[in-house]
């Protein structure tokens, strides 16, 4: 792990977009896995992932496996480390995934296991469908 998760970070913004995609494949497994081992990069893998989300071309033919693959990495780390407002604000906004069969299916798994926490368990602190009577975000859910 000493060796493997900095380069993983670093390729993160490699131009080759299938080692981007499998450095973030590892970070997303490295945060599922061993979330204790990658809490304290977490400020910088969040920084990475959402660079790669935000990129301008990160939807075209070439790109969008290394996205989706970010988007659900930041979704993990959104839940994993409880980080609400990304979850509201990035990874929510990027759903749903349709390229990447695997990712979109933990993605949208996650979805709805946050919306039954938000409904059953979250009352004061929501995750996903926002603060006013579980109204806030309820569009962008849908």
């Amino acid at each position: 792990l000493d060796i493997a998760f900095p380069k993983m970070m670093e390729f993160t913004q490699s131009d080759n977009a299938l080692l981007r995609q499998a450095a973030i494949y590892g970070i997303g497994q490295i945060v599922e896995k061993l979330p204790d081992a990658a809490r304290p990069a977490m400020g910088n893998i969040c920084e990475k992932l959402v660079a790669v989300i935000q990129a301008p071309d990160s939807k075209s033919e070439d790109n969008v496996n290394a996205t989706e693959n970010a988007i659900s990495a930041l979704g993990k780390v959104g839940f994993i480390y409880g980080q609400n407002k990304l979850l509201q604000n990035v990874w929510l906004k990027n759903l749903p995934l349709v390229n990447d069969e695997e990712e979109a299916q933990y993605s949208h798994k996650l979805l709805c296991k946050l919306i039954k926490a938000d409904l059953v368990e979250c009352e004061n602190n929501p995750r996903i469908l926002g603060s006013t009577n579980h109204k806030e975000n309820l569009g962008e859910v849908m």
